[in-house]
């Protein structure tokens, strides 16, 4: 289940514990996090040449949360421009392009122990996290 959503383009940099669990929630499989893209101005900020070259350097990952019916397409049908040159952009790094949930359980695989329980601690860490990335969007774009 997608938890917090970070205003950066490497998720693992904001929560290093997912996919976790949390005790007190026995019902939900997994938590994970997410690089929040929610409307295309904020999308092409989160996917600029500078932040995919960053997160490359890092050797991060990005799961982005985004709607595409938030402005990347005009009312003509029309694809946003930004947009679409950075995906182009995007298409000649040799990344992997999967959906969220083989990242997850690739990650999963590579743990020694499967499940991985989220302490008091880390779950107040990651609101912390989270509040510091909505101040710094909300400074950003304004909302």
């Amino acid at each position: 289940m997608r938890n917090h959503c970070f205003y950066g383009i490497n998720t693992h940099k904001y929560d290093k514990i997912m996919p976790y669990k949390v005790k007190k929630k026995p019902y939900t499989n997994y938590f994970f996090s997410s690089s929040d893209g929610d409307t295309v101005e904020v999308f092409n900020n989160l996917i600029s040449k500078k932040n995919v070259d960053k997160l490359q350097k890092q050797g991060g990952f990005c799961i982005v949360y985004t709607h595409f019916s938030q402005g990347f397409v005009n009312k003509d049908g029309e694809v946003n421009q930004l947009f679409k040159s950075s995906l182009e952009y995007l298409s000649t790094k040799d990344g992997w392009f999967a959906p969220a949930s083989e990242i997850l359980d690739y990650i999963l695989e590579q743990r020694t122990n499967s499940i991985n329980y989220a302490s008091k601690f880390n779950l107040l860490m990651l609101d912390m996290r989270w509040l510091l990335s909505r101040l710094k969007k909300k400074l950003l774009f304004k909302r």
